[in-house]
């Protein structure tokens, strides 16, 4: 065996017990917890609003696990970092800083996922103590007040785990390590979704449902692969110098402007909220007759529900696209170089033409990635379970578009490595 194999497979061999160690933590519950209790509670509750649950926490949050809350709070600290950098030019200017810009902004997501952890763990605990999970209030044992701050730091304690696991998985594993953990969690809650849409429909007409699925699925799949993969490449020239007596220093290349920079990650953010903060609004409030409506509207399925999905993931997605590359800057980048773009004036010119290549790619990236979000999103309004089963597409769609993106990036891992050829002469991506 090559070395960069044996590289390879011992990278293999560290994601895979970080896998291990994070389903295990999902599977082990609280101490305190009345576990027969919480499961004989959890047995009949089906409806979309819990297998949504499910599918972010990997089903620990029906066993009130020291991991129940997954990789949720660092992906919100990831969200809530970036809304701080776009409003404050301080954090901003982190970025570039260099390598101690990157460590800052890395210890700051930290601390920042902590007290997301934190946050949300004494959020769940008060409301397991005040019996709105499970049967009233039979799911813990015992409600001191030291045993919740005690249950709390343990839900903080896991959430730390978990962010130290997907930082393992990052450095010495294989793939993103949050990319990699999400989509274990899905992996392990699909196919007893599938099973309930299989209870329901029966065996012939459940061949033709699973046919769709996967149909879709691969549809997704592919699609995010050659979106990720895709990239405008605009010709660049330097221009020739004279090298003693002849004419030297003449060279052609390319600046790449990618189709997508993000993939389908803003909807698999994006179409969980547009549903679940109504429907926890709605469940809060149950005498707001116009909560109720707006929950019913924007159900998983629903004209409504597609019709926003696709403009939220549409614009999110054109506007990371747009914010990706500084074209002013890529343009002053080319002309202390040296270089030009053939037929275009250096300066203010390649900017403006950077800028509107830069539109049109953006738009077209940004209604490709809304319409494949759709295909997955629009599956419990064709097979009419929206109502009936905790199947919603979203689990489809994490695991379609998510895996796609991780398996592209482990190949990208592996041509850096040189385990096999990179599939572009000549360009092997980290």
């Amino acid at each position: 065996m090559s070395a960069p194999a044996r590289v390879l497979g011992r990278r293999l061999l560290v994601t895979l017990g970080a896998v291990l160690v994070f389903r295990f933590g999902q599977s082990l519950p609280l101490p305190g917890v009345d576990v027969a209790a919480l499961a004989a509670a959890e047995a009949g509750r089906s409806d979309q609003l819990h297998g949504l649950a499910a599918l972010f926490t990997g089903g620990g949050l029906e066993r009130m696990s020291v991991l129940a809350l997954g990789v949720v709070p660092g992906q919100l600290a990831e969200v809530v970092l970036l809304l701080l950098v776009w409003a404050g030019p301080r954090l901003a200017a982190l970025g570039g800083e260099g390598r101690a810009g990157a460590v800052r902004l890395e210890r700051l997501t930290r601390v920042l996922t902590a007290g997301v952890g934190g946050l949300l763990g004494a959020l769940l605990v008060l409301a397991a103590a005040g019996g709105h999970v499970g049967p009233g209030a039979g799911v813990l044992r015992d409600r001191s007040g030291l045993t919740l701050l005690a249950l709390t730091v343990c839900l903080t304690g896991g959430t730390v785990l978990v962010m130290r696991l997907g930082e393992l998985i990052t450095t010495h594993g294989v793939g993103s390590g949050p990319s990699v953990l999400f989509l274990t969690q899905a992996f392990a809650v699909l196919p007893g979704q599938l099973g309930s849409l299989r209870a329901s429909f029966g065996g012939p007409a459940f061949a033709g449902v699973l046919a769709l699925v996967l149909a879709v699925g691969a549809i997704v799949a592919a699609a995010t692969v050659l979106t990720r993969r895709a990239e405008r490449r605009v010709p660049v020239q330097r221009a020739k110098r004279m090298v003693g007596r002849s004419p030297g220093g003449a060279a052609s290349t390319y600046l790449p402007i990618a189709f997508d920079r993000i993939g389908l990650g803003p909807a698999v953010w994006l179409a969980p909220a547009l549903f679940v903060l109504p429907a926890l609004a709605a469940r809060s409030w149950p005498g707001a007759g116009w909560l109720q409506a707006l929950a019913a509207a924007l159900r998983p399925g629903s004209p409504w529900y597609l019709t926003g999905c696709l403009v939220l993931v549409t614009c999110f997605t054109f506007a990371a696209s747009i914010a990706g590359l500084d074209v002013v800057a890529a343009a002053d980048r080319l002309t202390r170089q040296g270089q030009f773009v053939p037929g275009i004036r250096p300066g203010p010119n390649t900017a403006d033409y950077l800028a509107y290549l830069q539109l049109r790619i953006a738009l077209s990236g940004a209604v490709l990635a809304g319409a494949v979000a759709l295909l997955p999103l629009a599956l419990p309004a064709v097979l009419g379970t929206a109502d009936r089963h905790p199947f919603n597409g979203i689990g489809l769609l994490l695991v379609a578009g998510l895996g796609a993106a991780v398996a592209a990036r482990i190949t990208e891992q592996a041509e850096f490595l040189g385990v096999i050829r990179p599939q572009t002469p000549g360009q092997a991506r980290r």
